[in-house]
């Protein structure tokens, strides 16, 4: 019930449970292909996901080192993903609630639904609006990407407190 599973040098984690999975404390991996179900998801992995997969009707939470690319939906009462590397939104995200994505950049393909939707990035990155591309320490969303955001509430981008690396918006949006 309590404690802390870790899971090494594999490449596949699948967990399914009709509970909480990680709820007393986080499960560490570093699996490159994550798919889980339950009834509250927390996941904490190192290296590169090729094939992100998480559902539940509670709160997910994922935090990884490295790059993430959605393998299939996402849902949640809530979703909080972070990547210290490149977040890849090739699937849909939905959720009733918060939606809060953080990463060095973002390239997002598929729609991204939520209460709210909060977009952040590491504190001394740049954010750019509305070209495409990339560039080194700088999350960009092109408009095309922003469309792809739905919300009856708010879609915040940037931190409110300790974000010092500047928001340019450099093409229409």
């Amino acid at each position: 019930d309590t404690g802390t599973l870790t899971l090494k040098d594999a490449t596949t984690l699948t967990l399914n449970a009709t509970g909480a999975i990680g709820a007393t404390s986080a499960i560490l991996t570093a699996a490159t292909v994550i798919d889980v179900d339950g009834s509250a998801i927390n996941v904490s992995n190192t290296g590169a996901v090729t094939d992100l997969q998480l559902n539940s009707a509670g709160a997910v939470t994922f935090a990884n080192t490295g790059d993430v690319n959605t393998g299939a939906a996402i849902t949640g009462s809530s979703v909080s993903l972070d990547a210290s590397g490149d977040l890849t939104i090739d699937q849909t995200i939905t959720s009733a609630g918060l939606v809060s994505l953080r990463a060095d950049d973002m390239a997002i393909t598929s729609a991204v639904t939520g209460g709210n939707i909060n977009i952040q990035t590491a504190d001394t990155n740049a954010i750019n609006l509305g070209p495409t591309g990339t560039a080194a320490t700088t999350l960009t969303l092109s408009e095309a990407e922003l469309q792809l955001l739905s919300t009856a509430g708010t879609v915040t981008i940037g931190k409110d407190v300790d974000h010092t690396g500047g928001i340019n918006i450099g093409a229409d949006i």
